[in-house]
């Protein structure tokens, strides 16, 4: 880039390679996904069609004990958006699409999941400030939220008795060889010393990001592994639209019905961990 001196560049990023970590942003969002599908199959929890009140049981004495877990997944729960408002210092409802956009500035509040959990259901039929269209919301609308996953990464420690980063390390890390590290939040009476911040912030080298995708190419059964999550993992190659904290898009865009797909997580400020399975190959 012209006009900025090398100088800038050497105190903002230093001396980095291939052997960096670099954060995940919103990829860590599929992590978590797959992170409850392999509860799922360890027996953990039951099914993504479960209430997710079974786990979060602040939620079972009002509207909101018929919210799924794959509601969650699917960013579909009908919970509003939270956004950290600079007025008051605290979180709240998102004010306007723009705060709300890429799923709610949870990141400057202390504790990033009280919030997400007290929060209540939108008012279906009604014109909401958070959404991009002007159109009435009605439950069940996709709304992307970053307070969704963070209630997934609540469930997997209500069930397993393990924060996520523990988890994470028993049950995927140590298995694909993969050295990662989640951030927290600054909630005293967190998961452990903070909550986990199940909606981004996984911090790895791309090669380690890239055998995430590996375990996809391979239908969910690591190389030399016994164990297998393939029921999960096959779900998620069989997407056509978002879901399960996963996007998709065709190869061709102009084809209808696509017989293409290609199945990625996407982080801000251009994070990709895109599968291929048609040709075997992992982009990142």
């Amino acid at each position: 880039f012209t006009g900025i001196d090398a100088a800038v560049w050497m105190d903002q990023y230093g001396y980095r390679d291939h052997t960096s970590d670099v954060t995940s942003w919103s990829m860590a969002k599929s992590f978590t996904s797959l992170l409850i599908g392999i509860a799922i199959e360890e027996g953990f929890l039951g099914s993504i069609d479960d209430p997710a009140s079974e786990y979060i049981d602040e939620w079972i004495v009002d509207d909101r004990s018929s919210i799924s877990i794959k509601s969650l997944l699917d960013m579909r729960s009908g919970l509003v958006p939270i956004c950290y408002d600079w007025g008051t210092l605290k979180l709240g409802t998102c004010k306007s699409f723009q705060d709300a956009r890429s799923g709610g500035n949870l990141v400057y509040s202390n504790d990033q999941l009280s919030a997400c959990i007290n929060r209540p259901m939108a008012r279906a039929g009604e014109f909401q400030p958070w959404l991009r269209d002007s159109v009435p919301y009605e439950l069940g609308d996709f709304v992307y939220s970053n307070c969704d996953t963070m209630v997934l990464g609540e469930i997997l420690y209500r069930a397993t008795g393990k924060d996520l980063q523990i988890f994470a390390n028993e049950y995927l890390f140590s298995r694909i060889k993969m050295s990662a590290s989640w951030w927290r939040d600054n909630a005293p009476d967190g998961q452990a010393d903070g909550n986990y911040l199940a909606y981004c912030c996984l911090d790895s080298t791309a090669r380690d990001f890239a055998k995430f995708g590996h375990l996809f190419i391979l239908g969910g059964i690591w190389e030399g592994e016994k164990r297998s999550y393939q029921d999960y993992v096959s779900e998620v190659l069989a997407l056509t639209d978002y879901g399960l904290q996963f996007w998709t898009f065709c190869v061709d865009a102009e084809q209808t019905p696509c017989d293409h797909t290609i199945i990625t997580t996407i982080g801000f400020d251009g994070q990709y961990i895109m599968i291929d399975t048609e040709n075997d190959i992992v982009a990142v």
